[in-house]
């Protein structure tokens, strides 16, 4: 429990350095550093400029239409131009969420986002999880986004253990998940089953709500892993004599370097199977640290992904890349009113 109580810290570290202002989008304007200026409200508060994080530039340049890759190209006087162009010309109701960290500009978002901090979801699976025993593997947390794979039971031969995987996002990156996890006692590889789990937008969601959704689904989540379980003697006897070649079709779809693919097939151990593929995708995610955390958990959820599902392998990795798009991916289909963002590549 103290591994989590440190994140916890952690997490309200970082809390005390953000900033969130819902403003109407119209009295936002840029100056001739090309920086976002929220503006004051005439007694107190005075107008507080902040440089872009790259991910909140794109946000923005998606919300006005302008070419991201033109934009950076634009010296700073030009930026504002364009910016304070296209911003006068939005709706005059129209209202945008600006969060904060650090002095920065990080998120450019809806006003129907829904504010969950990392600092609130860590609260409340302690609340939760107070009287059952567990451990964390590879807990990850920043400013801006929270992986979290908790273990709790171990199966009787103690080959895994069954968990569940939690994750949040701050900044319009990633819903809020959470699906069944396995981990191999023999060497940490985890396996998330983001498919049998839930993905919860941040749109119009109250903190009531997130207690029960995160009460039900981590219950969910620990029975649907031993579940999952039955799947493991299916895929070791479902042989891939190409298995070389399934490799290098998933890393040309998901622009792995050389290093990533090699690493995948030492994960393999040798293993022409369903499972060697589960567990070099696993064993890949962990084995280079200077890897993205984006790409960690997509290796582990497409590991979930071959194991948890009969389809061909060609159909399994496509249907994946859904548990990657970004928030506001979501928040399109959902309400009608947001521009399509990027989706985040593996």
């Amino acid at each position: 429990m103290s591994r989590l109580n440190s994140l916890i810290d952690t997490a309200q570290r970082y809390d005390q350095q953000k900033l969130d202002q819902q403003q109407p989008a119209q009295a936002i304007r840029y100056n001739e550093r090309g920086e976002l200026v929220l503006p004051g409200d005439g007694l107190f508060a005075c107008e507080l400029a902040l440089p872009f994080t790259p991910w909140a530039r794109q946000q923005v340049c998606g919300r006005l239409n302008i070419p991201y890759k033109y934009l950076t190209r634009c010296p700073g006087p030009l930026q504002a131009a364009n910016l304070n162009h296209w911003q006068g010309r939005l709706p005059a109701g129209k209202r945008w969420l600006i969060r904060g960290y650090a002095g920065q500009a990080r998120a450019v978002l809806s006003e129907h986002y829904s504010i969950v901090d990392n600092s609130t979801v860590l609260g409340l699976i302690q609340e939760l999880l107070a009287k059952i025993p567990f451990d964390l593997v590879r807990p990850h947390l920043d400013p801006d986004q929270l992986h979290l794979k908790l273990t709790t039971n171990e199966t009787q031969d103690g080959s895994y253990r069954i968990g569940c995987y939690v994750s949040n996002n701050e900044i319009g990156g990633g819903a809020i998940v959470v699906a069944p996890f396995i981990q191999r006692t023999a060497c940490t590889n985890s396996i998330v089953y983001a498919e049998g789990g839930v993905r919860r937008a941040h749109f119009r969601l109250h903190p009531g709500f997130v207690r029960a959704l995160l009460k039900h689904e981590i219950g969910q989540a620990l029975q649907a892993g031993s579940e999952l379980l039955d799947n493991v003697l299916v895929a070791e006897a479902d042989e891939l004599p190409d298995l070389a070649d399934i490799v290098a079709d998933i890393g040309k779809r998901k622009g792995f370097n050389n290093q990533t693919q090699a690493e995948i097939l030492m994960g393999t151990e040798g293993q022409h199977t369903r499972m060697g593929l589960v567990n070099g995708l696993s064993y890949a995610a962990h084995a280079t640290e200077e890897l993205p955390i984006e790409t960690r958990v997509g290796l582990e959820i497409l590991a979930g992904a071959v194991l948890g599902s009969r389809e061909p392998l060609a159909q399994v990795v496509g249907a994946n890349e859904r548990w990657l798009q970004t928030e506001e991916s979501v928040l399109v289909r959902q309400t009608g009113r947001l521009r399509e963002q990027a989706v985040l590549s593996l």
